[in-house]
């Protein structure tokens, strides 16, 4: 699993951390860069405190979190999932749950993660 993503230099190229749905106002899109050593770097800032991203590569899985549309910093949604290494549905994907509310009203919904290599 080492290097799931080779990285180029380009933004075009880069691999697209996308989280739909579970309440969402609009999908969530966050660029990275995955070195051969499963280094992840947030592009184009380094810095960005809005999402993080593990990959584990004995396992396959992937773990993060993401700033929900509904939420504000620090409180970032955790997700997970699970690399795909071959065919042509490749990547990686998942889900994450909303919070939830302080009343259990049933509301609560989940969302799906993905990250996907661009072309």
């Amino acid at each position: 699993m080492k290097g799931f993503f080779s990285a180029g230099i380009t933004l075009k190229n880069l691999p697209l951390l996308t989280s739909t749905d579970g309440h969402l106002s609009e999908d969530v899109e966050k660029l990275v860069s995955i070195s051969t050593s499963n280094a992840i770097t947030r592009v184009p800032d380094p810095a960005d405190p809005t999402f993080n991203l593990t990959v584990a590569p004995l396992t396959g899985a992937i773990t993060g979190a993401f700033l929900h549309t509904a939420d504000d910093l620090p409180n970032l949604t955790p997700f997970q999932g699970i690399i795909l290494q071959k065919g042509p549905d490749a990547g990686a994907y998942g889900f994450f749950k909303t919070k939830a509310p302080a009343v259990i009203d049933y509301t609560g919904e989940s969302g799906g993660v993905s990250l996907i290599g661009q072309p």
